[in-house]
Parts: C-alpha cells; sequence; structure tokens
C-alpha cells in the first residue's frame, strides 16, 4: 500500500489518493506512528508536484515538520531539488516553515545562503524575520553559513537585512568556538568579505581560544594577507594580548560592587520590572513637568498680564531671584527631559526630536548677555543621549570605559535571564 502511495504522491495523482483513503481511511495516520518517515508530502516535494503537497498539508498539515531518515523536511526536500515554487507555496500555507530544522539543524534560510539563491533568501526574511536567530548545532547563524560557504552575495543580502531590521547585534554572534564572522572570513583569508563587515562589527571580540580576528589571520606567506592585516590594523583591530583583561562572570561576581555598580543596576531593574501602566504615569508627569518649566521660561521675559500682576514677578524681580529662578528652571527642565528619555522605548525616533527643544528652552533662558556655556553643556549632554548608539563605537577604542562596559552588561545580563525568577521574589 506504501509502495502505491509513493507512485501516487510522485506523479501528484490526487483522485488516486482519495481513491486509496477510501480502501484505507487511516492511510495517512500510520505515517504519525514514525518518528522519521518519507510521508507523501515528502515525495512530493521531492518530485515537485504543487497542488499534491498543497492537498497533502491541508488534510496533514504536521507532515510539513516531519523529518525522513536523512534528516529532511518536505521543504528541504524542495529546496534540494529547486522546486522554487512548491516552497512558496508551502510557506503561503505556513510562513514559519522557514524556521523547522533539518539536518545538523540547518533551516530552509540556512539552505537558501548555502546554496546562494539570494532571491529564495530575502523571501524567506521577508515572511519569516526571525529565521535571522536559528542557529545550526555548531551555533551557526546564517551569517556563518555564508561566510564558510563563500557566499558574498548572500552575505550582502544578510547584512542589508539586519541594517533594515535593526538587529545588528546578530552580527557579533559567535558559534560553538566563539568565532564571529570577522574570525571565519579573517582566517579563510577572505578580503571582500573582511572589507564588507569590517566596520559593523566588534574588531577585537575573541573567541573561545581567547584570539581576535587579527590574531588568526594569515601570516605574510599567504596570498593578500599582508593586505588582510593592513586593513584589519586601520580599523583598529588590535591582538589579544593588547587588550585589557576583562574579568570573568565568576570573578565579576565574587568581587564587591561599587556604588557606581549598584547604582546603575539598581536603576536598570527598577525600569526591567516596571509594570506599562506605571511607566506611562512616570512619562505623563515628567511631560507636565517639562511642559510647565518650558512655558515659565518664556513667561520669565514677558512684561506679564494687566490683568494678572503676579506675570509680572520673574521680569520685574531682581538680578538674584532671576538667576535662582532660571537655575532652578534649567535643572527642573533637564530632569524632566532625562526621565523621558530613560522612559521611552529604546531606539525611540523621538528621542532625537528633544534636543531641538532643549536648544530653544536653554536659548530662551540666557539673560540680558550671559555667554551660552550652560546652552552648549546642555547640548553636548542630550548628544551622548540621544545618540548613545554611535558614541559606544567611538567609546569602545578606550581601554577603561570598554571593561567597564563588558562587566556590567554581564551583570545586566543576569537580570535579563531571571526576572521571573525576581517577580515570584517580589509577589
Amino acid at each position: 500500500m506504501e509502495n502505491r502511495l509513493d507512485i501516487v504522491a510522485r506523479e501528484g495523482n490526487i483522485e488516486a489518493l482519495y481513491y486509496l483513503m477510501k480502501e484505507d481511511a487511516h492511510l495517512l495516520e500510520h505515517f504519525e506512528a514514525v518518528p522519521f518517515v518519507d510521508t507523501p508530502l515528502h515525495v512530493a516535494a521531492s518530485a515537485g508536484q504543487v497542488h499534491f503537497a498543497v492537498e497533502i498539508m491541508r488534510l496533514k498539515p504536521s507532515f510539513a515538520r516531519k523529518s525522513n531518515q536523512n534528516g529532511y523536511s518536505p521543504i528541504h526536500l524542495a529546496m534540494q531539488n529547486a522546486h522554487t515554487n512548491l516552497v512558496l507555496r508551502l510557506l503561503d500555507i505556513d510562513r514559519d516553515l522557514v524556521r523547522v530544522r533539518g539536518r545538523e539543524g540547518k533551516t530552509p534560510l540556512h539552505f537558501a545562503v548555502e546554496c546562494g539563491e539570494i532571491d529564495l533568501l530575502a523571501e524567506f526574511l521577508l515572511v519569516c524575520p526571525k529565521s535571522i536567530q536559528d542557529l545550526t548545532i555548531r551555533k551557526e547563524t546564517a551569517l556563518h553559513v555564508a561566510v564558510k560557504s563563500d557566499k558574498l552575495e548572500a552575505l550582502k543580502v544578510l547584512l542589508g537585512w539586519l541594517e533594515h531590521v535593526g538587529k545588528k547585534g546578530v552580527l557579533n554572534w559567535g558559534d560553538d568556538e566563539g568565532n564571529t564572522i570577522l574570525h571565519i572570513a579573517a582566517a579563510r583569508n577572505q578580503t571582500k568579505m573582511v572589507r564588507l563587515i569590517i566596520d559593523r562589527i566588534d574588531l577585537n571580540a575573541k573567541n573561545s581560544a581567547g584570539l581576535t580576528a587579527l590574531d588568526i589571520s594569515p601570516e605574510q606567506t599567504q596570498p593578500n594577507s599582508g593586505t588582510l592585516k593592513l586593513m584589519l590594523h586601520r580599523a583598529g583591530a588590535l591582538k589579544a594580548s593588547a587588550l585589557p583583561t576583562v574579568p570573568k562572570l565568576a570573578d565579576s561576581l565574587k568581587s564587591k560592587m561599587s556604588w557606581r555598580e549598584k547604582w546603575i543596576i539598581s536603576d536598570y531593574r527598577k525600569r526591567l520590572y516596571l509594570s506599562n501602566e506605571d511607566r506611562n504615569i512616570i512619562l505623563l508627569v515628567a511631560v507636565l513637568f517639562a511642559t510647565a518649566n518650558y512655558q515659565a521660561a518664556l513667561d520669565s521675559f514677558s512684561k506679564g498680564d494687566d490683568d494678572d500682576p503676579s506675570t509680572y514677578f520673574a521680569y520685574y524681580s531682581d538680578g538674584v531671584v532671576r538667576a535662582i529662578f532660571s537655575l532652578v528652571n534649567k535643572i527642573a527642565f533637564l530632569a524632566s527631559m532625562v526621565v523621558i528619555y530613560l522612559h521611552l522605548p529604546a531606539d525611540c525616533g523621538i528621542l532625537r526630536l528633544v534636543l531641538p527643544l532643549v536648544i530653544c528652552n536653554y536659548a530662551v533662558m540666557k539673560i540680558y548677555r550671559e555667554i551660552s556655556f550652560s546652552l552648549m553643556l546642555c547640548v553636548i549632554f542630550f548628544m551622548i543621549l540621544c545618540y548613545h548608539s554611535k558614541l559606544a563605537i567611538i567609546l569602545h577604542k578606550y581601554v577603561p570605559i570598554f571593561v567597564q562596559k563588558r562587566v556590567m552588561k554581564m551583570k545586566i545580563t543576569i537580570l535579563d535571564r531571571c526576572s521571573s525568577f525576581h517577580r515570584e521574589l517580589v509577589a
């Protein structure tokens, strides 16, 4: 009976399928009991029978995620046999099939990269953006597969996608040996790939052996190795021996926390476990304070309203009173802006609109012919806040800050991973 069904699936004969099902109503159920087997969907996918495959998917959706004895699902087999239309039809039914793991943990996305199918790769990323985070059994991302397979065009597509969706952190992920894509490209002397990623990735990341990309780059005896090393040097890459020693997590936990670490982690923990309702209340109050301070700055230079003598206070007050009023108003406005910044989502575009507002406020607050020193301090402060992601790239060159950031990142990661445990303790 199974041989007849294989023939029907290979020919794509839907009528014959239902004829066989009349003979045995549990015909398709037999495949459910076997963990690894070639289902009719596997056979149809290999043969490129689109309509038959869609009909089987409708009857037995679970077959699409089942692996055969070779470790391949139907969508893997369709890709291996270059049946692109069938692959796309399967994705129309279930877009999460892009994340189905096959042999060695490779997903269809990994296969598309390996084969250099950039159009299919782009389609996979579009229908299932999270697939970029899937790893093989060797902890390889699609980026690792592209570099190891020497697929430059596929790597360009992946880099473009990461830039569009704001997931550049994936670039610094390491495989099971801790190698980033820069390590692999440098070790293989892939100059074009190194040039493509050199300004997007952490140049001095260490692998599990404690080596940087510059450490494992080929010696001068190999072709283009000199060009590769020069490229890495000019970009700011260093050898592991020239980098500071970053404390391990265990050593960091054993050491006593400084007041700075306590303050940062405490503030981060409060914001991490803050409910959306509480966050909205804080933002509302901060916006009201900022609005009041901004209006006060404007009113302080108007002569006031004849019907309301109280509005004359700031304008006709003496210099000392006005200076105190100006200073307090500046501090309150700046504090409100900081609270708004800290409680808005990261990389929120509205944050960059804060800078013109701050400039206007402090320009208005200038008294007579005061020099704009405080204005410049304010502008610099908010440029640091609003554009901190770009500034971080510059700060990476400074060793002490780099070490502190790595240590703090390890400790904050603990809070992220222990969030549910913390909520249980609070409850």
